[in-house]
């Protein structure tokens, strides 16, 4: 109270105490409003930031997700590729036949592909002889009669290889499975 009567004094020397304490109320009112003026300000500058930094954040995501699927087509592509050497290799006897360092060269050279297609995200699903028939990567073409329960839904023969791009299933593996008749 004793600092309101001296900013009263200083407010109006003339005045009467009651128009005095008005100007000190509006005054605390208009400090009240900037102040609560200042606090939106605050909070709306903190969230816009906030906002921008999340906004970045969600490019740099989608910058990355970009350049991971940027090869997409071109690994399509090299598929077949892929395809033509696996089949040259299956063919044992012939493949036997040809100059070992030839073969090591192709075997090198297939190699160097191999890893250009893994380093852009590129992989091969990995079955064997044996797995279990799995229909989220596999596709079966033909069926092969059984009487070993213990084979039943199981992989007795690759087709074709399968195929993943960064974690997406690019083709399925094609192959014959056991069926228990």
């Amino acid at each position: 109270m004793q600092d309101e009567e001296i900013i009263i004094e200083d407010l109006d020397e003339q005045g009467d105490e009651k128009s005095i304490r008005q100007k000190l109320k509006d005054l605390k009112f208009q400090l009240k409003e900037k102040e609560k003026e200042a606090k939106d300000n605050l909070d709306g500058w903190q969230r816009a930031r906030a906002e921008l930094a999340n906004k970045e954040k969600q490019i740099q995501a989608e910058k990355v997700e970009i350049y991971k699927n940027a090869n997409a087509n071109l690994l399509e592509e090299l598929i077949p590729v892929l395809d033509s050497y696996e089949m040259a290799r299956k063919n044992k006897e012939n493949w036997e036949k040809v100059e070992q360092n030839w073969r090591i060269g192709v075997e090198y050279i297939f190699q160097q592909l191999i890893t250009v297609a893994e380093n852009a995200g590129l992989k091969k699903i990995d079955v064997k002889l044996g797995n279990s028939f799995d229909v989220n990567t596999m596709s079966a073409v033909e069926e092969v009669s059984t009487e070993d329960t213990s084979l039943d839904h199981t992989v007795c023969d690759i087709i074709q290889s399968g195929y993943e791009l960064n974690g997406k299933l690019l083709r399925e593996v094609k192959v014959k499975i056991y069926i228990k008749k």
